[in-house]
């Protein structure tokens, strides 16, 4: 009986050795670290829809992120100001963001092109908190890890869309555009 149990233990042994030989091993997405330039969307619906944009730069280091508004872009630019945006990210079922400091305006006015030849003065002295990103985001990555998009529907009314593209790495003084 007793050579009856190690030929039983042998088999399932070799059985469980040769049926795992076979397992696909996933590896682990590329980090996220480096600098990016892109936009955030913002649409709300319900009685009155509305699409509200503006040029970001957003950074990635091993545990952070920081997203705030690129004023070099300012023919890209809105009137719609979105809070500056810094807190810890974890890459699970998506890309979750937990924000550490937001709420904060980008401050001042910016005179920005008004689409006819002149100017407007826009006051960024004040932003909306709930269109801060947060929470778990939908994470599509383009090729080697150089474009993200990230969505998130918020709620019945509320859909958040960042689209970046990969500008250098964090700290770098020549970033590429």
């Amino acid at each position: 009986m007793k050579k009856v149990y190690g030929v039983f233990i042998g088999l399932v042994a070799l059985a469980l050795l040769f049926g795992c030989a076979g397992d696909i091993i996933l590896e682990e997405p590329p980090p996220l670290n480096g600098a990016y330039e892109g936009m955030y969307k913002v649409t709300t619906s319900g009685n009155a829809n509305k699409v509200f944009e503006q040029p970001i730069i957003w950074t990635f280091t091993d545990e952070e992120y920081n997203m705030r508004i690129d004023t070099t872009r300012k023919d890209e630019m809105t009137d719609h100001s979105f809070c500056s945006n810094f807190g810890e990210y974890a890459l699970t079922d998506g890309l979750r963001l937990v924000p550490i400091r937001d709420n904060q305006p980008l401050g001042g006015e910016i005179e920005l092109p008004n689409g006819t030849g002149g100017t407007i003065v826009v006051d960024f002295n004040s932003c909306t908190p709930s269109q801060s990103p947060s929470g778990l985001f939908q994470l599509q990555r383009g090729v080697e890890g150089w474009s993200l998009v990230m969505k998130q529907q918020a709620s019945d009314t509320l859909l958040m869309e960042v689209f970046l593209t990969r500008v250098g790495n964090v700290g770098d003084t020549t970033v590429t555009k």
